[in-house]
């Protein structure tokens, strides 16, 4: 705990250019106690665990229209990671007419989520070789590398976890084998859209905002199939761009 008050301590002096929130291992209480240190910390992370799933549903949603779907309806969604994230992004999914499969290595919250939802738990030695439509990556970064790139069974990654690919050239593999990769800079931003819609943006309702993030998806999905490039290169360019836009503005 006092650890993190000294971490809020320091974001403070940063006068709000640096906002936080919740993650992989960080808990309630970890933000509390960093809470008490900072204004700039988001500690309501089942909201942003939402908000999050939101916008990986809505990418999810032009990924598959790109390829001309019509939806998430019926497809075969594997959701690796059954924790808050992968929880909200399983239950959006289910909502939405999907079929979810579920891997963690905690089989048994894997399976209490599968009863709940009308789901199906994969083991979790077997999520890199189960047939899917989509594969969404929930839990921990660096899941792909370019051996699991060479042989994931789908037609498309979407998830929620931050830097799925644990080296970029996995990305180019998948692209070279038909396997459409959507950004997670993309689909796992709705925290960030959220947390700042709110914090310094004031809308009580940013539902507009993350549902956007499909528009946005699209458009780069289209871009790299035109330019022949994978969609997490020509992401970064167009963040790129438009980071040194705003620094000529100034």
């Amino acid at each position: 705990p006092a650890a993190f008050r000294k971490l809020g301590q320091f974001i403070e002096e940063l006068g709000g250019i640096f906002r936080t929130a919740g993650d992989l291992g960080t808990t309630t209480d970890d933000l509390k106690a960093m809470a008490k240190g900072t204004q700039y910390v988001h500690t309501d992370t089942s909201r942003l665990a939402g908000s999050v799933a939101r916008t990986t549903l809505r990418s999810m949603e032009a990924a598959l229209e790109v390829l001309g779907e019509s939806g998430v309806r019926g497809q075969r969604v594997l959701v690796q990671g059954c924790g808050d994230m992968g929880e909200a992004v399983a239950r959006q999914l289910a909502g939405a007419g999907a079929k979810v499969l579920l891997s963690d290595l905690v089989i048994e919250r894997a399976a209490g989520l599968a009863e709940d939802i009308g789901g199906e738990v994969i083991g979790s030695a077997y999520w890199s070789t189960t047939q899917a439509d989509v594969f969404a990556p929930c839990a921990v970064g660096g899941v792909i590398d370019d051996e699991i790139a060479r042989k994931l069974d789908v037609r498309v990654v979407c998830g929620a976890a931050n830097n799925v690919l644990a080296e970029d050239e996995a990305g180019d593999t998948l692209m070279e084998r038909g396997v459409m990769l959507v950004p997670d800079v993309l689909s796992s931003s709705g925290a960030v859209i959220d947390g700042i819609g709110r914090s310094v943006m004031g809308l009580t309702d940013r539902s507009h905002l993350l549902d956007e993030i499909r528009d946005t998806t699209f458009v780069i999905l289209k871009m790299a199939q035109e330019e022949n490039i994978a969609p997490h290169r020509v992401a970064m360019d167009v963040a790129d761009a438009r980071l040194a836009k705003a620094r000529e503005a100034k």
